[in-house]
């Protein structure tokens, strides 16, 4: 039977769980990366008993208190994809009194969209069997073009230079504004996530250099028993000689190397198809998730749902 609290401070057992089931997005220092990067604060909700347990990530915006589910990866310390008790578990709890709104992503949690729920279809690409990948059973363009990637001469070295955060952030975002999405994450996040890195076996940063240049870059993390590729971007100029191919091969193959069970390359936006078509070149199966947005208290819903929409339209 579980018997779930909610705690504002790091529950005792918490920290032992994360380190046994490698929960990276669980652990203090993933939290606290956040916390410096968005000044945002966590809610835990812990089963002393079972051991197990979610996170709840507090972001503030304007008015609204905007409560994401173990942000990026939502399932339990353990691996367990999120369920439906859970949430009904949350508003038991009260969840409300801390919240307005609840956001978190999901398969088949038999939530259906009414006035106090939204509800978006997702692709999401992942390599299910890493072991098995092999860059000889990929297309012939994709192995053509790690080849051009290393005859060009691209280095990709293991990197943590937290001076190059403004070039990453600028690679970040022209590739946003390029697609037309909103730039969500700061110069600041990305240097707080290079200077953790270097004293991290979890996040795993590499750049692509050629004759001492910044070309691009790509950071995966490592949560339980799969790599997730978290952010990649190089510069336009170089595209043509393939520079991030080389990094997304060099990512795939140390994670395949460490004994790590699946590639997650993670949801895409829903209108780019080419992106989608990329990650599955790289042997990735895209399945459909769901983003569930509740909105716990129903006026605030309604304020936030119309300012999304007009920030979205003028953006």
């Amino acid at each position: 039977m579980n018997q779930y609290k909610i705690y504002n401070e790091i529950p005792s057992g918490w920290q032992v769980a994360c380190e046994k089931h490698n929960a990276f997005f669980h652990s203090p220092v993933w939290l606290d990366l956040l916390k410096k990067a968005f000044n945002m604060d966590t809610l835990f909700v812990w089963d002393e008993i079972n051991e197990n347990g979610i996170v709840i990530n507090i972001f503030k915006v304007y008015i609204f208190k905007i409560g994401y589910v173990s942000f990026p990866q939502v399932a339990y310390i353990n691996g367990n994809s999120l369920d439906k008790d859970m949430i009904n578990e949350l508003i038991k709890l009260g969840i409300d009194e801390k919240v307005n709104i609840l956001r978190f992503t999901g398969k088949d949690l038999e939530i259906e969209q009414d006035d106090h729920c939204t509800i978006i279809d997702l692709p999401n690409t992942l390599i299910p069997n890493l072991q098995e990948w092999n860059i000889k059973k990929l297309s012939s363009s994709v192995r053509y073009s790690v080849n051009r990637s290393n005859k060009t001469g691209f280095q990709v070295v293991e990197s943590y230079d937290s001076s190059k955060s403004q070039n990453i952030f600028e690679l970040y975002a022209n590739v946003i504004r390029k697609n037309k999405g909103n730039i969500r994450f700061s110069k600041k996040y990305f240097k707080e996530l290079l200077e953790y890195g270097q004293n991290n076996e979890n996040i795993k940063c590499y750049f692509s250099i050629l004759e001492n240049d910044f070309i691009g870059f790509i950071i995966i993390i490592v949560h339980n028993n799969c790599a997730y590729y978290l952010h990649g971007a190089c510069y336009d100029n170089y595209r043509k000689d393939c520079p991030f191919y080389g990094l997304m091969n060099e990512a795939i193959n140390w994670a395949k190397e460490n004994g790590l069970e699946r590639f997650d390359m993670m949801i895409s936006p829903p209108d780019q198809q080419s992106l989608v078509t990329f990650k599955e070149k790289w042997g990735g199966t895209t399945y459909t998730t769901r983003s569930y947005t509740i909105y716990l208290n129903k006026q605030l819903g309604k304020l936030f749902s119309i300012a999304q929409k007009l920030y979205d339209m003028f953006s």
